[in-house]
């Protein structure tokens, strides 16, 4: 039974754009998926939240929010997430 088990990362075979979903996996519609590039390649990195993603830019990318954390929250609503 564990010998489907992919036991390395390089080992991991991901589905084709288009497949049928794995049976008995729950489907999400509301996926993130990160636009950052890894050794040319498309990153493959997807989550569900925003906080997620920009944690994931932050470690991968180093990756900073320009629009802080702090200060004029109604200018800051105006103003474009950088790179997302």
């Amino acid at each position: 039974m564990l010998e489907a088990v992919a036991h390395n990362e390089e080992d991991v075979e991901y589905p084709q754009a288009g497949e049928e979903p794995v049976e008995g996996l729950e489907v999400f519609k509301d996926g993130l998926q990160c636009m950052g590039q890894q050794d040319g390649n498309p990153c493959k990195y997807v989550c569900r939240t925003a906080f997620g993603i920009q944690k994931h830019c932050r470690l991968e990318y180093g990756w900073v929010n320009e629009r802080g954390r702090r200060g004029n929250v109604r200018r800051k609503g105006k103003q474009a997430l950088n790179g997302m």
